[in-house]
């Protein structure tokens, strides 16, 4: 897999895929499920159409095991931790419009099952220093450049400490938007029971059945 930006340029490095899962759908698109496997440098796009075809070399990776990246590993591992909590802390504050208190009950229950899964993921803790780096760059996808960037960077203390670079200012802004909600956007007094029938009375199905 090779990323190609809006003007159909080819990236230089790229990385070989294995599928775990996909689904076809009726209308002929589909939805894979991958993991990256090796990277690879470009050296020759054969052709274009009707799929991207290159001639590639494979690159060596770097297994950094030193003292230094273990250390600096298990940072980038409690700030992904830190930057999640407060994602999901002011998710949990902005409930879905419309939801009823049942429903919103069950949410949470099964959020606060899936934050803790996701808290104490193996792979925090478990991964080689290298390992890691790629896996934390999984959580960039939002941002296919910086993805990019991650990827093109042939060693692992430099992507570990570009990833912790971008975490600290993750956090930051996160801490940020926290502190303004707390102050202009206090919790509400909690409704009334008239109103509490009122809004009941008044709420209806969203379009197509429920989520």
């Amino acid at each position: 897999m090779c990323f190609v930006d809006d003007m159909g340029r080819v990236a230089g490095i790229g990385t070989t895929l294995e599928i775990k899962h996909f689904i076809m759908e009726s209308s002929g698109r589909m939805y894979v499920t991958n993991k990256g496997i090796e990277r690879f440098r470009v050296r020759n796009v054969v052709r274009k159409l009707p799929v991207l075809v290159c001639d590639v070399e494979v690159l060596p990776e770097d297994d950094d095991q030193s003292d230094e990246a273990k250390a600096l590993a298990a940072q980038v591992a409690d700030l992904f931790r830190n930057v999640l909590r407060l994602h999901l802390k002011m998710s949990k504050a902005k409930p879905r419009q419309g939801a009823s208190r049942g429903s919103s009950a069950s949410s949470e229950a099964l959020n606060s099952d899936a934050e803790d899964e996701v808290l104490e993921a193996a792979e925090l803790t478990e991964l080689s220093p290298s390992q890691l780096s790629y896996w934390i760059a999984h959580a960039f996808s939002d941002n296919r450049l910086t993805q990019q960037g991650l990827l093109e960077l042939n060693k692992t203390r430099e992507r570990l400490q570009d990833e912790k670079a971008l975490l600290e200012n993750t956090l930051k802004y996160y801490s940020a938007a926290a502190a303004l909600e707390g102050v202009f956007g206090g919790p509400k007094s909690p409704p009334s029971e008239a109103q509490e029938a009122k809004d009941a009375s008044e709420l209806q199905p969203p379009p197509g059945g429920p989520d």
